[in-house]
């Protein structure tokens, strides 16, 4: 906003108290301040959707936790899930942590790029659980796997929330 009035000067009087000087200060100050409680009011938004999502996400592995022996699961999930899951202890097939997820760092294979391109549908999803053997699948709406999954009859839905679905293999 400052850029935008760098060349605006108001005129400079003897008075300084002019009407014209006054009304120019008010706006500019009601609009600063409409400006801060439009940035709180969207800080306050974003957080409270971030809560949602982790209080979804917690409730799902919850769920997880009670259902099975943590050793006992092969856990897929996105890359921004994989975090929480891996905090609970229970290991997944990729987390936020990207310099881990690429060849070049560990050696074995690019899990970043698989997961990039099966997330885009130019790897077949088969191939990538067949490769690591899920035994859970935890998934948002938007997850391309969830659309695959849901119609996929080697798959039942365990567990269900408004963002995250758990899927089990059969």
């Amino acid at each position: 906003m400052a850029y935008y009035l760098k060349d605006l000067r108001p005129p400079v009087r003897q008075n300084n108290s002019s009407n014209k000087t006054l009304l120019l200060r008010k706006i500019l100050i009601g609009l600063i301040v409409l400006s801060i409680l439009f940035l709180v009011y969207q800080k306050v938004i974003f957080e409270t959707e971030s809560n949602k999502e982790y209080k979804l996400l917690n409730e799902t592995i919850q769920f997880i936790l009670e259902k099975e022996d943590v050793k006992n699961i092969k856990l897929y999930t996105g890359y921004n899930d994989g975090g929480m899951t891996e905090f609970y202890g229970i290991p997944s097939y990729i987390d936020p942590r990207a310099e881990v997820f690429i060849k070049k760092n560990n050696k074995k294979s690019d899990i970043m790029n698989e997961y990039f391109q099966m997330q885009q549908g130019s790897l077949y999803y088969k191939d990538v659980l067949k490769k690591y053997q899920f035994t859970d699948l935890l998934v948002t709406k938007d997850d391309i796997l969830y659309t695959y999954l849901k119609h996929d009859r080697g798959y039942k839905i365990t567990f269900s929330n408004k963002k995250y679905t758990l899927f089990e293999k059969i």
